[in-house]
């Protein structure tokens, strides 16, 4: 018998009681007190038919009471199993672990019996003891207690269906008051969906943790491979910077050398091979002073012969000055540099010349002297060589603590970066010049464009009035 009518039953007899007793407080109050017997004549019949009416009128009420009763509690009840069974999420009712550990479904909705493949009255027919896994039921005897205590809990666990099944699900539980007594609603939600997407998250994630554990043991191996490399570029430069300080110490004394021989040639060009052509020259003049005859045959030779005699020794002269730093050493650096100036103009016929110069003389040491005197003499020459320029400037200017010296021409100009990219070097003057300028501590610049002329610009370091040697 379902509940709500056995509510019925309960409802109808109680009120057939109720009105029992109103009947026998009507009895008592209206017809059986004394003044009632005493004041008026009273008959059985007057009393039954009273009696009847108003129990008639009592049934009625007490019927129309009890039948909108009953027709709001079914539309409740019918509202409630509407919404207990249209819930996708299996719900069911328990009693709690007892004393003698018997636990029973009280009640569950159609999600629950369609999910484990149960009827209604199969399922609480059953112990959920039944619906779940052996390995999982002394957990589940611990969770019960804690849920005990706390009234409420979020859980997982698993159903094994009818067939089998095993299905993993989440477990809302609370305890609640069912009719006085304690018992526990379970709303179990199908979690496998869930599940399979937290085990291809958990292998996604594995794999990626291989992936990058193989990563980092190739970045690891490639760092320290690029270790081991930057170690040996570090040795390779420590090596090469080695072989760049012997290297510009071998040039500096291959510098020094050239230098000497310089010294060397141009002594001997002015002391032995000058001095033999003026011997020569005063020969041929005794000879024809000694001429008595024939003296007009010999004049015209006697000229020519005379004037290439002196052409070879200006040469001689100019060549012992290119070679030698004498002018440097007699003039100083201000006064040697305008003099090659001037000599370069008058021997190379150049149209137009200017120099502006500060004084220098005591700003560099000798060694340092030679070297600007070197750069400067190449830079001449190259427009000798190369040029064909009609006009030339110098200008050399004191800075806030270096000296700029600069020698531009309008001559026909030069790719400076195919010059200087060529390997070897096609114009090994300008290597010199660069590696003199490092020996100085300062800087060269090469300004050249085809048509446009060039422009070389020394830049040189304050080094004060030193006295030194020129080589060591």
């Amino acid at each position: 018998m379902k509940p709500a009518k056995l509510r019925g039953i309960i409802l109808l007899f109680a009120g057939a009681t109720i009105f029992w007793l109103l009947d026998i407080i009507t009895d008592y109050h209206l017809f059986w007190k004394p003044p009632f017997l005493n004041e008026s004549e009273f008959k059985l019949a007057v009393h039954a038919a009273i009696m009847d009416l108003i129990g008639i009128i009592y049934t009625i009420a007490f019927a129309i009471f009890i039948l909108k009763y009953l027709k709001r509690f079914n539309e409740s009840e019918a509202r409630y199993e509407q919404l207990f069974n249209s819930i996708n999420d299996s719900i069911y009712i328990q009693s709690p672990i007892t004393s003698d550990n018997t636990v029973h479904f009280i009640d569950s909705n159609l999600a629950t019996c369609r999910e484990l493949g149960y009827n209604l009255e199969e399922l609480l027919k059953l112990s959920p003891a039944k619906i779940i896994p052996p390995d999982e039921l002394v957990e589940l005897s611990t969770t019960m207690q804690e849920l005990l205590e706390k009234k409420h809990i979020l859980y997982q666990t698993i159903h094994v269906a009818k067939d089998g099944r095993e299905l993993p699900v989440e477990i809302n539980a609370h305890v609640i008051n069912l009719r006085g007594q304690p018992a526990i609603l379970s709303i179990a939600r199908d979690i496998t969906e869930r599940k399979q997407a937290e085990m291809a998250l958990q292998e996604a994630h594995n794999h990626l943790e291989k992936r990058v554990e193989a990563r980092t043991r190739e970045l690891e191996k490639a760092n320290l491979d690029l270790q081991l490399e930057v170690q040996e570029r570090i040795q390779a430069e420590a090596a090469l910077r080695g072989s760049e300080q012997q290297l510009r110490v071998l040039t500096a004394q291959i510098l020094t050398a050239e230098e000497t021989e310089r010294q060397r040639i141009a002594t001997e060009l002015h002391d032995e091979l000058g001095q033999s052509l003026m011997l020569l020259r005063f020969r041929l003049s005794s000879f024809i002073d000694r001429a008595c005859t024939r003296k007009d045959d010999f004049t015209s030779d006697y000229d020519i012969l005379f004037n290439y005699l002196d052409g070879v020794t200006e040469n001689v002269r100019r060549l012992s000055r290119d070679l030698s730093s004498s002018a440097l050493e007699e003039l100083g650096l201000s006064s040697a540099l305008r003099y090659m100036l001037g000599e370069f103009v008058k021997h190379f016929n150049i149209a137009n010349s200017s120099i502006e110069m500060d004084e220098i003389d005591q700003l560099f040491s000798p060694a340092t002297q030679i070297n600007i005197y070197r750069i400067f003499q190449e830079a001449l020459t190259n427009i000798a060589r190369h040029a064909q320029a009609r006009s030339i400037a110098v200008a050399i200017r004191k800075q806030d603590d270096y000296v700029t010296f600069t020698v531009q021409d309008d001559g026909k100009g030069f790719n400076v970066n195919e010059v200087t990219a060529r390997k070897p070097p096609a114009r090994i003057g300008l290597a010199a010049m660069q590696e003199r300028a490092r020996i100085t501590g300062g800087s060269l610049e090469l300004e050249s464009q085809k048509g446009s002329g060039t422009r070389v610009t020394l830049n040189v370091p304050f080094e004060g009035p030193i006295n030194e040697n020129v080589a060591d």
